[in-house]
């Protein structure tokens, strides 16, 4: 406490008073002695900031969140990056995104140190009794506000009693929206962690779209690792054949109809996006999973796991967690921003590893996710017009479509607990080979006339967080800004289809 009253007295900003309520475990104190603090000595402040005992905070910390807030009128709740000690004196930055539901949910990632305006601390504190509780009780998407750069050093973290009181605050933000959802700790690591599994609909049926083209062994494989997954989820199969002419994958093809597999056949060239809407057309069941016929299962619950997260509402698309058959991570989540471009998370990372600030370990949101496995609605597919046949064919028209659905508000979450092996281009090559690159560089170059800025301002990546070709591996020097950040939907500038 003596450490964080020093750091308290070296603010740049003075007008502050400060209480230390007595911690009931980690992070839990006595609401009723908060609100009496609230009323009394600190009756004349503006907002609240909350955090550990023993955490030293920078000494801009508290000048940083006045200024946002008297900036910002939209803004009801700030938090800001902190640092982790390392022993020995040293310590390590933990960067974090723009405002991240699921992520709050299943880490309590912005709980550390926070402020809040007046009128919502009040609210909060009727009932809320730990960090946790708080956070989860007065943040809004758009009305959250996260300050690239340190705020504070952080003591030592008990994870595991950390994680039994976010159990209890990620139960008690459910209940209070009247949503029905198990929470489940998980092994806590560097931060707290649960397992968040909202209550699905299983009526609301699931159609596995499944394009190929010859390679009859590598759909022979997905099919036989996926169909337990489509049976305990009552979901189907649909194979779209674009003009496979090797007879063993003819013969395959005819014979899946016995196994009450359907398959429709798309002509021409190699068009991803336009084979996927046309199968799409073809579907009568609200839930759409684009899957890579080079794509395996590991398991059989891992399309269970995805239909958990489009669960909510506001959730348009959830991507899986795919590996090499190295066991190396292949997607962990898309980057927007290295090279000017996307790329995917924790490809430097082998299955197994927390990957930075434990994202390898809970489900977070990002910008887009790989349709090598994504599932979605149908409706939301149509809602945005599909995947863009003229200006994305081959490459990014993932990436294009999750933008367009959060140009709509959607959120786009990745989840670590559905997990599946992907061959990854096995059976139409690298985009590198050289009777593709000129194509590659020019869906490229209209990914970057339509999204340009998104590109260069990724809300679920630190503008301190390095743009190297693998994300999360290196800090930015200079840092790209320090401006405060909200999560707002994304805005195209879409080029003419004839420029």
């Amino acid at each position: 406490m003596d450490e964080s009253i020093e750091s308290l007295e070296a603010q740049r900003h003075s007008a502050w008073s400060a209480v230390c309520l007595p911690a009931r475990a980690f992070s839990q104190f006595d609401p009723k002695a908060a609100r009496e603090f609230v009323d009394g000595d600190a009756a004349n402040s503006e907002f609240f900031v909350f955090c550990l005992s023993g955490t030293i905070l920078a000494e801009d910390a508290l000048q940083r969140f006045a200024d946002v807030f008297a900036s910002e009128p939209g803004c009801d709740l700030a938090y800001g990056d902190v640092e982790v000690s390392a022993g020995a004196g040293a310590v390590w930055p933990l960067a974090f995104s723009a405002f991240d539901l699921e992520r709050a949910l299943e880490q309590g990632y912005g709980a550390y140190c926070f402020a809040v305006r007046r009128e919502r601390a009040l609210e909060a504190l009727r009932s809320a009794a730990s960090l946790y509780d708080i956070f989860l009780s007065c943040v809004e998407p758009d009305r959250t506000y996260h300050l690239p750069g340190s705020v504070a050093a952080l003591p030592r973290i008990d994870a595991p009693a950390a994680t039994t009181e976010l159990v209890a605050a990620s139960k008690a933000y459910f209940a209070r929206a009247g949503i029905e959802a198990n929470v489940e700790p998980r092994k806590a690591g560097l931060l707290p962690a649960v397992q968040v599994k909202r209550a699905v609909d299983w009526n609301e049926r699931t159609t596995i779209i499944i394009p190929t083209r010859n390679r009859a062994e590598l759909l022979k494989r997905c099919i036989e690792t996926v169909t337990p997954a489509a049976n305990e989820t009552n979901a189907r199969i649909l194979v779209v054949d674009n003009s496979s002419t090797e007879p063993e994958t003819l013969d395959y093809l005819e014979s899946l109809s016995a196994e009450e597999i359907d398959v429709i056949s798309v002509e021409g060239p190699f068009n991803f996006a336009s084979i996927n809407n046309a199968a799409v057309e073809c579907v009568d069941t609200e839930n759409i999973c684009l899957l890579n016929n080079d794509v395996a299962a590991l398991d059989d619950g891992w399309l269970a796991e995805l239909l958990w997260r489009l669960a909510a509402p506001d959730v348009g698309a959830v991507g899986a967690k795919l590996l090499w058959p190295s066991s190396v991570v292949q997607h962990g989540g898309v980057v927007l921003g290295a090279n000017f471009s996307a790329a995917h998370a924790f490809n430097d990372r082998m299955d197994g590893d927390p990957g930075y600030g434990d994202l390898l370990q809970v489900a977070h949101e990002c910008s887009a996710v790989t349709a090598a496995c994504l599932l979605m609605r149908k409706r939301d597919f149509l809602a945005v017009g599909g995947m863009d046949e003229i200006r994305f064919p081959i490459s990014f028209n993932d990436i294009d479509l999750c933008l367009k659905l959060r140009q709509l508000g959607k959120r786009i979450v990745f989840t670590p607990d559905a997990k599946l092996v992907h061959l990854e281009s096995a059976s139409r090559g690298r985009d590198s080979a050289s009777d593709r690159r000129a194509r590659f560089n020019r869906e490229l170059s209209m990914l970057r006339a339509k999204w340009g800025e998104v590109l260069l301002d990724d809300p679920y990546y630190s503008p301190l967080l390095g743009l190297d070709s693998t994300p999360f591996s290196s800090l930015a020097w200079p840092p790209r800004s320090w401006k405060p950040r909200a999560n707002l939907p994304p805005v195209p500038t879409a080029p003419p289809l004839g420029m």
